[in-house]
């Protein structure tokens, strides 16, 4: 059962009621297989609190020895309802963290799967605020972080500060900006920093 053509894993049902198999995870740079997991309600015994961000998810599975399921899904591919169904499945199949791309209208550093579903997001009228609403509202039920996949544009057209603060009210937890130059960060590091939210990398040289 594929949720959407661009969701960051296939849901394939098993005859176990609680059972799924991850089949593939789609990231900006990749299609990874991803091993099966047998029994959700186990995972949820080993959920994070919601409370962690994105560096102590990495510490506690470094502590642990494991590495990190980070699914990746476009907003408003089909619709916002459908990412905010698909966000909760992904929480609970155990992603522990769950990077959420924006769509944009010239997304040079994704690759054709993710800019077919950003030109279906906005063909569909997703924007900034609808993506924020519906964060707003899930965002609560979630166990896993948030960290949220965006250009530079959109920030400098909110305003940097007004961008920030709007994401952190919400509960993101991290941002990725693939194009923002290294020079040009400081006051984006500035206001990510006074706000709690983790900027990752990478940034243009």
């Amino acid at each position: 059962m594929a949720l959407s053509s661009n969701f960051a894993a296939s849901l394939i049902p098993s005859r176990n009621p609680i059972s799924l198999s991850l089949v593939y995870l789609a990231t900006p740079f990749s299609y990874k297989p991803i091993s099966r997991y047998s029994s959700l309600r186990t995972m949820a015994s080993l959920r994070i609190s919601p409370s962690l961000g994105i560096s102590e998810t990495f510490a506690r599975l470094k502590e642990q020895g494991k590495v990190a399921f980070i699914p990746y899904i476009t907003a408003g591919d089909p619709d916002l309802s459908t990412t905010s169904k698909a966000l909760q499945i992904l929480d609970s199949c155990g992603s522990d963290i769950i990077e959420l791309g924006m769509p944009y209208s010239d997304p040079l550093a994704d690759g054709p799967v993710i800019q077919a579903a950003a030109t279906r997001a906005l063909a569909k009228g997703t924007n900034f605020n609808a993506i924020i609403s519906m964060l707003h509202e899930v965002v609560p039920q979630l166990s896993c972080p948030i960290a949220l996949f965006t250009y530079y544009n959109p920030i400098l057209k909110r305003g940097i500060e007004n961008f920030i603060s709007t994401i952190k009210n919400v509960g993101v937890h991290g941002l990725v900006v693939p194009d923002v130059p290294l020079e040009e960060t400081e006051i984006l590091r500035n206001e990510a920093s006074k706000h709690h939210i983790e900027l990752v990398g990478p940034f243009i040289a």
